[in-house]
């Protein structure tokens, strides 16, 4: 992935996260957690500050301050509203991220990321906030049924962003994987097939006549 790709997919993500802390600051105004509202403010600053990290191809300082602060966030608004609310569950959003952060420092010939102690300690400070909500509770109560609204808001936003993200990683490897592919076949000079793309094609004509011969 070369970087205009990789600026525009960073985006479109800074965009998704920037309008998602916009509504959940709404919310917390509406639930009366002030605190949480607070805490907003800079969360919003946040994200502004990424899109200026993001025209300056910052892409490597943008996602770690991004990545950390969505770890501090989902810890804030854990503790405060409770893990009934669904909050912890963006800690699973993040896991599939680092490693295709690895893939993409691979990909731009940048220093990779220890993905695996990462994801390590994503899952530890998670079970450590739902740890204290156990313990102490929230610091806010919210109605019942606006915490089982919440969280199958939550759920559904972080199960899509699984799925989404997961099929985007899956078509980058592909794609990375038929450029090799045709890098390896065609020569780069003539466009035409080299001696192993020239042996390979005629092997697949091959095939398809003692395909065709079958089925007679």
């Amino acid at each position: 992935m070369d970087m205009a790709k990789a600026k525009k997919m960073s985006f479109m993500v800074n965009s998704v996260l920037f309008i998602f802390v916009i509504c959940m600051t709404f919310f917390f105004w509406y639930v009366k957690a002030e605190f949480l509202v607070y805490f907003s403010i800079p969360t919003i600053l946040v994200y502004i500050i990424g899109y200026i990290l993001i025209h300056n191809n910052k892409l490597d300082v943008y996602i770690w301050l991004v990545y950390l602060w969505i770890l501090l966030y989902m810890s804030v608004t854990t503790i405060g509203l409770g893990y009934n609310m669904g909050f912890h569950l963006y800690s699973m959003s993040l896991i599939p991220v680092i490693f295709c952060t690895e893939y993409l420092s691979h990909q731009l010939n940048r220093e990779g990321v220890k993905a695996v102690l990462i994801s390590i300690g994503i899952a530890l400070i998670n079970m450590a906030c739902t740890s204290v909500v156990v313990e102490n509770g929230p610091m806010y109560q919210v109605d019942t049924v606006l915490c089982n609204f919440m969280l199958v808001i939550n759920a559904s936003i972080v199960f899509g962003f699984l799925i989404i993200y997961s099929k985007l990683l899956v078509s980058m490897v592909i794609n990375s994987e038929d450029k090799l592919k045709k890098m390896a076949l065609v020569d780069r000079l003539t466009g035409l097939y080299n001696r192993s793309g020239y042996v390979n094609n005629v092997a697949k004509v091959i095939d398809i006549a003692n395909s065709q011969e079958k089925g007679i």
